[in-house]
């Protein structure tokens, strides 16, 4: 899929909504946009570092518009609607043929008392059976069990048997944080359920939750360095400075940047400011129909630029390795994805030049990562099968990028100077 197509389905997603309810907030603080709501959740999620050895990511989307407490067909779709949510998830690296654990978070925002009645209805439910109509199955419930966060946070155990595993346990895990819920659900798989790992996962996400929401609150304060970092999106590619036939398709999507691979997070909130561009290539003749056919299916081009805190750009560039790495052993672990991922040599442009391409089912792509003191750029050329990648576009592509990048560096650098 085109990465215009994927950005735009990336926000709509994850900001997607349950109803037209006003997001609750203190009457000193102004309410945010959607896009900031998403943002602030999305930013208190756990990211694959803070997952034991082993994990890598797995996307996850939700079902219905209302938040599901149990795993039960039933009542997959049910339930209250909320305003926003932010998920994710990790998979365990699977063992010879054996499938791993899988593990899911969330967080969703509620209409004002609606998490509340919730989250009481869960604490207070029946440890009654219930079906699932999808698989004929009945699951067996254990619970509530309170948990050592306190009265708001209650975790339940379903299990049900399985074919190849015998039994298999699914444990639902929810806490409550004023107006918001998040709640992380284990899948065993064919492993015994580990609930210490759920409860320090829900712990570290309630302290994250409140950080985010702090820092919202705290970044609404000017301050007299509030405006050091206009000029990085300056610093950008624009279309004409890209062969003819290029069109910008989105820029400013800040909460986009920061990534590795996979869906993987690798910025581990060290970015103090990101700009970042994305281009199609615009269908040139013919009809409505086929411009929009070719548009789809027309090559699409990204760039990122973030400034990091202090040293952490050498964390960064090992962290966007690994999630390389953990990508490409998730590939060679799941055959019917049909990807590759792999390492592709290019000049150095930069301290530090690392690059990888992948290839697919859908299309191949390169992309590179050029470190500059404090400063991260990443580029990426994308195209759609059967067509394959121009290796002189890519190439003038980055050449035009890291020129006009340096003819700005020393500028920026002396504007950021100041920042600890």
């Amino acid at each position: 899929m085109r990465l215009l197509l994927a950005l735009v389905a990336v926000l709509s997603l994850a900001a997607c909504r349950g109803g037209d309810h006003p997001r609750p907030v203190s009457r000193a603080v102004p309410t945010p946009t959607e896009k900031q709501a998403w943002s602030i959740l999305n930013s208190a999620l756990l990211t694959r570092f803070d997952m034991p050895g082993g994990w890598h990511v797995m996307q996850v989307r939700g079902i219905g518009q209302g938040l599901s407490t149990s795993p039960c067909t039933s009542s997959m779709a049910e339930g209250p609607s909320y305003s926003v949510a932010a998920e994710g998830g990790f998979e365990k690296e699977a063992v010879g043929s054996q499938v791993g654990p899988i593990v899911e978070q969330s967080i969703y925002e509620f209409p004002p008392d609606v998490a509340r009645q919730v989250f009481e209805a869960f604490r207070d439910a029946r440890s009654a059976p219930c079906e699932d109509a999808l698989y004929h199955t009945t699951f067996t419930v254990s619970g509530p069990e309170t948990l050592s966060l306190g009265d708001n946070a209650a975790a339940i155990m379903y299990t049900k048997e399985h074919a190849v595993c015998g039994t298999l346990a699914i444990r639902v895990v929810l806490a409550l944080v004023d107006n918001d819920l998040i709640r992380v659900e284990q899948n065993s798989r064919c492993e015994q359920p580990d609930p210490a790992l759920g409860d320090e996962m829900l712990g570290r996400l309630v302290e994250r939750l409140r950080a985010a929401r702090d820092g919202y609150v705290l970044s609404l304060t000017s301050t007299p360095d509030a405006s050091r970092y206009d000029g990085l999106p300056f610093a950008l590619l624009s279309a004409r400075e890209l062969p003819p036939g290029w069109r910008t398709a989105l820029q400013g999507e800040t909460a986009l940047t920061g990534y590795g691979f996979c869906g993987d997070r690798v910025d581990r909130g060290q970015s103090l400011t990101a700009a970042m561009v994305a281009f199609d290539r615009v269908a040139l003749g013919g009809g409505p129909d086929a411009q929009l056919d070719a548009l789809v299916d027309s090559p699409s081009m990204s760039e990122e630029l973030l400034y990091l805190r202090g040293d952490a750009a050498g964390q960064y560039v090992t962290d966007w390795i690994d999630s390389a790495e953990s990508c490409a052993r998730q590939y060679a672990a799941t055959p019917t994805l049909q990807e590759s991922l792999a390492k592709m040599e290019v000049p150095e442009l930069g301290d530090r030049t690392v690059a990888y391409r992948s290839s697919g089912f859908f299309g191949s792509s390169s992309r590179v990562l050029v470190v500059r003191g404090r400063f991260v750029m990443q580029i990426e050329l994308r195209v759609r099968a059967p067509d394959v990648l121009d290796p002189d576009l890519f190439d003038n592509v980055l050449k035009r990028a890291v020129e006009k990048f340096a003819s700005q560096e020393q500028s920026l650098a002396h504007e950021f100077e100041a920042v600890p």
